[in-house]
């Protein structure tokens, strides 16, 4: 009898980790890298404001399992459950998100006042929630 409860014990945990996993996998968006360099994607829920004031350099190298993609790669972004349209309408304000695509090697070696002022980023994608659905939580790079 105690052995089936020690069973019971270790077994749970594994199959709520499985479930949480499944989930991640259906709602988060994967940002597929086709560039030859690796980059950093860093969603905007201010829609059409380009001002960057929403971040900075030391948050997005600080997280780079949110944003990193490496080069001609392929990952699972942002950990926000945004293939959800409640979770949309609560943090996108106009319909309409940005993805800023920054390279890596930009990022690390550039002042970030400089990236800003000059609008160093490679590219300024723009999704509805209905694009991000069409394409079935997928972004492509190229």
């Amino acid at each position: 009898m105690r052995s089936n409860k020690i069973l019971i014990v270790l077994v749970l945990p594994l199959f709520a980790f499985k479930c949480i996993t499944k989930k991640m996998r259906e709602n988060f968006i994967e940002v597929n890298n086709q560039l030859p360099a690796s980059v950093y994607c860093v969603p905007s829920f201010d829609y059409p404001d380009t001002g960057l004031l929403f971040t900075s350099k030391e948050k997005i190298l600080a997280n780079d399992s949110i944003y990193y993609v490496g080069s001609s790669n392929s990952k699972r972004l942002f950990y926000i459950d945004l293939c959800k349209i409640e979770t949309w309408r609560r943090l996108v304000k106009s319909d309409t998100i940005q993805v800023f695509v920054f390279d890596e090697k930009v990022l690390k070696e550039r002042p970030w006042n400089e990236i800003v002022a000059g609008k160093l980023y490679l590219r300024r994608l723009t999704y509805t929630y209905k694009d991000v659905v069409d394409k079935g939580c997928k972004i492509t790079i190229q």
